[in-house]
């Protein structure tokens, strides 16, 4: 595997380092942290809030996921007929099957551990809560992990587009009320963020040894934990193979068959970590997802739909754009109206940004183009190639009967906080500060509201937590905001920051966006 690459593109004469005060530098790199950090305990504080609010057990895929974990540190998988084994001294919502068996086991071996001994020694609530803390703490590395991938896209305020892309991550339901439940989904979420990350860096750093290993490990892992990952699997296999074709500088042979091996490495690291787990699937129900259609359609009513008949369902759509809806199920919401001004707000706040943030794109895309910069252009088709592997098998599993739910997106949120983000830049570096305080504005405020409506019986939350520390989680988002906003401020205003969208034409000597 060859560690050297082939410049595509001439790079870019650097700014001497003289030009750049040192001081300047120490401070944009502090807020940077202060900014990206800040953003990402914001969310970790609203998971939690989820987590000690929502009643336990609250969904049925929920009591799947935590009886799944408990039967795992019994000894042995959960199966699909044998339904839920967990016995709670409370109603609980409870699957009339353990439809959670067909996932792998990598998140419920993880968390087995804390939740068995707690569950078996009938603490059940604390079993639940407890899985929760952790996914509330994944999804704190997940806001991280999208950070660090979008800032590899590089534009010139690095420091600026991190806290950006870290503060839109914050509001992402799929983060924050998927992060406060029981579910294996966040697990899944941070394994696509790295892998998207992965892919990127590698386009714009070319294929060493190191980063080979890294995609095997992480392709592993990701399909250990959900077979969703296999999204991201394909990426990172088309993506090491074409690097090593077009940039290594071997002889053609020997090129070929680095990409060959670039390529198969993933893949076998994913089915020497996972394969015996589909192979089991496809022993035990036929088919190597471990879905079971005959019985979905005879006791959910669930049946196949064409194309046609999926992209006419409002249902559907709805979902898609509920990424920002605080309901953890948009299916079942709170009527009232905060669900209507959540909603309406929410769908709208979304829609806007994220065609903005398309123009914002394009326009990247285009100067990009004309510079010949193939590194970056192949940097954003990587990204672009999530969301649209992630939409295709949104549409493939709704044309199977299966539900259209917003946590389904997880394995896009990349690319989605990118576009989010970018749209907030749309009035160039100062009006972007502002554009981004009222989006959080907007977003943890509904955040907050939805919160505090939440039942308290007593001065206690549902789960038993004392009200008064989720009474708490307002105020805390407010002093979050502000940090947020001043770190954004502080890494966007500076004089040395030029301006938002590149300049078409420069002369080689120029610093150009990247």
């Amino acid at each position: 595997m060859t560690t050297q690459d082939i410049d595509l593109v001439a790079e870019p004469a650097p700014i001497p380092t003289a030009a750049i005060p040192t001081r300047p530098r120490r401070r944009r790199w502090s807020a940077r942290v202060i900014g990206i950090g800040v953003a990402a305990l914001a969310t970790l504080l609203m998971c939690l809030g989820v987590a000690v609010t929502n009643s336990p057990l609250a969904t049925a895929d929920e009591t799947g996921h935590l009886d799944y974990a408990v039967q795992v540190w019994n000894g042995h998988l959960p199966v699909f007929e044998k339904g839920v084994q967990i016995k709670t001294s409370a109603p609980a919502v409870r699957p009339p099957v353990q439809w959670e068996a067909q996932h792998p086991p990598f998140f419920y071996a993880l968390v087995a551990p804390i939740a068995g001994p707690l569950v078996n020694a009938g603490h059940w609530i604390a079993a639940n809560l407890a899985v929760r803390f952790v996914n509330s703490f994944i999804a704190l590395l997940t806001v991280l992990m999208i950070a660090w991938a979008a800032g590899l896209l590089r534009p010139r305020d690095r420091g600026g587009w991190m806290i950006s892309v870290a503060a839109v991550a914050s509001t992402m339901g799929p983060i924050v009320f998927v992060g406060g439940s029981a579910y294996g989904d966040p697990l899944n979420g941070l394994w696509c963020a790295a892998a998207v990350g992965l892919a990127v860096l590698v386009i714009k750093r070319g294929m060493t040894v190191k980063r080979a290993v890294a995609i095997s490990v992480l392709s592993g892992l990701g399909l250990a934990t959900n077979a969703q990952f296999i999204l991201a699997l394909v990426l990172l296999v088309v993506v090491s193979v074409l690097v090593v074709l077009l940039q290594s500088s071997a002889p053609v042979l020997k090129r070929l068959s680095l990409a060959a091996a670039a390529g198969a490495a993933p893949l076998l690291a994913a089915f020497a970590a996972a394969g015996w787990f589909f192979i089991r699937n496809k022993h035990i129900t036929g088919n190597f997802s471990g879905a079971q259609p005959v019985w979905t359609e005879e006791h959910l009513h669930r049946h196949s739909y064409s194309l046609s008949q999926v992209l006419h369902a409002r249902s559907f759509w709805t979902t898609q754009y509920s990424l920002l809806r605080h309901p953890l199920d948009g299916r079942n919401p709170q009527r009232g109206t905060l669900y209507t001004l959540d909603t309406r707000v929410g769908i709208t706040l979304l829609l806007v940004c994220v065609a903005a943030g398309v123009l914002v794109g394009l326009w990247f895309i285009l100067g990009a183009g004309r510079r010949r910069d193939w590194r970056q252009l192949g940097a954003f088709a990587a990204v672009a190639a999530m969301l649209v592997l992630d939409g295709a098998f949104e549409l493939q599993y709704s044309m199977g009967g299966g539900g259209s739910v917003s946590r389904y997106l997880i394995p896009a949120l990349v690319p989605l906080c990118v576009l989010v983000a970018a749209g907030l830049r749309i009035l160039g570096s100062r009006g972007q500060t502002v554009l981004l305080g009222g989006y959080l504005v907007i977003c943890w405020g509904l955040y907050s509201a939805w919160l505090v409506r939440q039942p308290h019986p007593g001065g206690d939350t549902l789960t038993g937590a004392p009200w008064f520390l989720v009474l708490i989680v307002p105020p805390l988002l407010v002093v979050a905001g502000l940090l947020v906003v001043a770190a954004h401020a502080r890494t966007t205003w500076s004089p040395l920051r030029p301006g938002l969208l590149p300049r078409h034409g420069a002369r080689s000597g120029e610093q150009r966006a990247v």
